[in-house]
């Protein structure tokens, strides 16, 4: 029995049967305006003209309800131009009207469409058109390049966060933005720590006075010259004193904090390029036979 569908985009009618339905979901093309639609709905009785004709799985139909347009062909009507075609299927009674024949169809087979909406069939992914499952490939593929493009941006961010001393004092033009972030984020941009910029110059201990206070300890001076050979300021380092005996022996140590010898004012400015800062202490040690003495920088 011969069946038909209605583009409802143009109204060309074409002949067609069950099993060509039956191939995507019943999704069709039609060869005169393109328009994709479900040919099973919109079935409908086939005309006069080709109601009596023989069906051939192999000839191409013509559209009827339209003369004067283009012709259209099923290999253009159905989506899967490549599948084969297949007449009605032995058995089939032959007052059945195209809704029936298609349930016959499904009986016998045992495949074919359900009666489900075209709405629940489309959640499918594998029943999806081609252009949608390609569409919903690269709606992935931007999620992942956007979720890169992130994580680089927050590692980027944490690495500024960590080296921020260091990028203000090696690149002087970022001092000005690192300290308006550090003034929203609550830090602040200190003097990079760098021993290796730093020299102890024209160092001398001695005893000042009658060698002795009231308590019988002895008072020393210490004076030297910190130079900073670098092209960037420097924060001030602490200074450890040994005095040793005549065997080189450490006798006596001492820590000198920056507080001892600095404001606070220079401890945040730092010691700036290619400048030098005196430093004179005055010290009290317990009596001992020391003979010489050693002075070194380091951070606490």
């Amino acid at each position: 029995m011969l069946l038909a569908t209605r583009c409802p985009n143009c109204h060309t009618v074409f002949r067609v049967v069950a099993d060509q339905l039956k191939l995507r979901n019943g999704l069709v093309r039609c060869g005169t305006c393109q328009h994709v639609f479900d040919g099973r709905t919109e079935l409908c009785a086939p005309p006069e003209e080709i109601a009596d004709a023989p069906s051939s799985p192999t000839v191409a139909p013509t559209p009827v309800s339209k003369p004067q347009g283009p012709r259209a062909s099923i290999y253009d009507a159905i989506v899967a131009d490549d599948e084969p075609r297949f007449t009605t299927p032995p058995g089939a009674p032959a007052n059945l009207d195209a809704a029936a024949l298609l349930r016959h169809e499904d009986k016998t087979r045992g495949g074919g469409f359900t009666s489900a909406p075209l709405s629940a069939r489309a959640a499918d992914p594998a029943d999806a058109p081609p252009w949608l499952r390609n569409s919903a490939r690269s709606s992935k593929g931007v999620l992942w390049v956007v979720a890169v493009a992130v994580l680089t941006l927050s590692a980027l961010l944490q690495l500024v966060w960590w080296q921020r001393d260091a990028l203000a004092a090696q690149w002087p033009p970022l001092r000005g933005p690192l300290m308006q972030l550090c003034q929203i984020a609550g830090c602040r941009i200190a003097p990079v720590r760098q021993l290796s910029g730093l020299n102890i110059e024209s160092t001398n201990l001695a005893t000042e006075g009658d060698d002795s206070d009231a308590q019988g300890q002895h008072l020393l001076v210490l004076t030297l010259f910190l130079r900073n050979t670098s092209d960037h300021a420097i924060a001030y380092p602490a200074l450890e004193l040994t005095l040793m005996d005549a065997s080189g022996t450490p006798v006596v140590r001492r820590d000198i904090h920056v507080t001892d010898y600095l404001s606070d004012s220079e401890i945040a400015a730092g010691l700036a390029a290619r400048s030098e800062h005196p430093i004179r202490l005055r010290l009290s040690a317990h009596s001992t036979t020391a003979a010489n003495y050693h002075v070194v920088a380091f951070y606490p």
